[in-house]
């Protein structure tokens, strides 16, 4: 089943309360969506093999810049602090680890990460080469995003302005990246239904969603449209709207569920009274 733009909107409105006004995330991912024609649609996640994938080439590196740095990174942090910390990790490692070795290896490098970007530091080239690595084949991406995205302790590296780094390894390998970013984005979304009764779950993968929806709206905001500058705004037709779709039926299923209890118990406590 192929989906119209507005339709799309739908899905993700319902998925993630866009409705909100209160919600920043949802007012750019909103602003993105209803700026596009007609997405592509394609499940890309589901598509994927353990095979490395062929890089893409880069966008300019004008829209690369006007989408992740802004005024936020004066500087690059240097080399030498990340062969301090990096400890001989090499880039093959990254880019032949399994998904555990990849959560491993990406919860030092996202704390790297936060260290740099608290300092308005963008990575520097050793450490955006292991990220790249990372995010080159499907059991690294989803070790580092799974990481990424759920990490309590990040704050500067999960807000924008992103750091280049990161940006250029998605534009690098969109496919894998996308479907990986809003397939985590639909997880979340769920587990955030069904662990309602569990604080602790519930705001944890709330958390997850809610930078996965600022990501996207992010990277795929368009700099200038009005002189053909849009960004990476194309990354939209990356993402996996299938698995969305299928997060919003089990989100209402779900909220269709506890307004029935809620119904039903005041009925059951006054007939025992």
């Amino acid at each position: 089943m192929r989906h119209g733009t507005c339709l799309s909107f739908l899905v993700l409105a319902a998925l993630l309360d866009l409705s909100s006004p209160y919600n920043p995330s949802a007012f750019m991912l909103q602003s993105c969506i209803l700026s596009r024609h007609k997405p592509s649609f394609c499940s890309s996640a589901s598509r994927l093999s353990s095979r490395r994938l062929t890089p893409r080439p880069l966008p300019s590196l004008l829209s690369l810049r006007a989408i992740a740095l802004g005024d936020g990174f004066a500087e690059t942090a240097s080399e030498s602090s990340w062969t301090e910390i990096s400890e001989g990790i090499t880039k093959e490692q990254a880019e032949e680890c399994s998904v555990m070795e990849a959560a491993d290896l990406s919860s030092f490098f996202v704390g790297y990460m936060e260290f740099c970007n608290s300092q308005s530091q963008r990575l520097p080239r050793n450490a955006a080469k292991m990220l790249q690595a990372l995010l080159s084949h499907p059991a690294g991406a989803q070790g580092f995003w799974t990481t990424f995205l759920t990490d309590p302790d990040l704050k500067c590296a999960t807000s924008p302005p992103f750091d280049p780094a990161l940006i250029e390894a998605i534009a690098r390998f969109p496919e894998l990246n996308m479907g990986v970013i809003s397939s985590c984005l639909a997880m979340s979304a769920t587990e955030e239904a069904l662990y309602e009764g569990d604080p602790y779950m519930a705001e944890s993968a709330g958390l997850s969603k809610a930078r996965a929806c600022v990501l996207i709206g992010s990277i795929t905001s368009q700099p200038a449209p009005e002189r053909g500058d849009h960004g990476l705004n194309w990354l939209l037709d990356l993402v996996d709207y299938d698995a969305l779709e299928q997060a919003r039926y089990t989100v209402e299923l779900r909220t269709q569920q506890v307004k029935s209890d809620s119904e039903v118990r005041p009925v059951a406590q006054k007939d025992m009274v």
